[in-house]
């Protein structure tokens, strides 16, 4: 079920919270970064799409595909956004924690 809340901006949110929020805002605390909503908003959605490619959900290659390149198109807005330090945190974060997972299977 889709919800319209808002985190602090007019972003709508899904289920109340978007996935990655705790670490995103993590990583901005460690550098003492305050972020605007717009940043918040595409950092978000970088962890999002980050978390649907990671898990290992059955997708099909041209899925893949798309999720591949929304992930890159998302990060590119980071970078534009002026905060591709911490988009590039979640993407090795994300990697990391693939890594281990296809370890242990």
């Amino acid at each position: 079920m889709v919800t319209e809340t808002t985190y602090e901006s007019d972003f709508p949110t899904v289920a109340g919270q978007m996935p990655g929020e705790a670490q995103v805002e993590e990583f901005a605390r460690a550098q003492g970064r305050e972020l605007t909503p717009l940043q918040r908003f595409a950092l978000y959605r970088l962890a999002n799409f980050l978390s649907r490619r990671m898990e290992g959900e059955q997708l099909s290659p041209l899925q893949k595909r798309l999720l591949d390149r929304a992930i890159y198109s998302v990060y590119l807005d980071c970078r534009q956004l002026g905060v591709e330090d911490i988009a590039r945190r979640l993407v090795e974060v994300a990697r990391q924690r693939a890594a281990a997972g296809n370890r242990q299977n």
